[in-house]
């Protein structure tokens, strides 16, 4: 703390549907998650956060099946870390002096 980097993750699926009734798919085919629109809008100060390099390592969509059920089961599992790139103090912005590499879009 302040400079760490933190392990994170988005999980989204139904506990109703099953992958007959609703077929999960990676957005554009992409195992990370697009940040770039928010930095567009609002500038390089946009986000105090990244994504860091060691982020989106493996393929987020699952495929279940349980014993009381034939159907597969899916989810959309992103792991990813985040750092902060910078804060504010009474001081100002203060730039992190530990900040990791950027990840970088395929």
């Amino acid at each position: 703390w302040p400079w760490g980097d933190y392990d994170c993750m988005i999980k989204m699926g139904s506990w109703t549907f099953d992958g007959n009734m609703m077929n999960l798919t990676k957005y554009e085919n992409k195992d990370y998650i697009i940040m770039e629109a928010l930095d567009l809008q609002v500038g390089k100060y946009a986000s105090s956060l990244i994504f860091t390099e060691d982020s989106f390592k493996e393929n987020p969509l699952e495929t279940k099946f349980y014993p009381c059920c034939d159907e597969p089961y899916q989810s959309l599992n992103y792991r990813f870390k985040v750092q902060r790139k910078w804060r504010m103090t009474e001081k100002g912005m203060e730039s992190n002096p530990s900040l990791k590499n950027k990840f970088q879009e395929e």
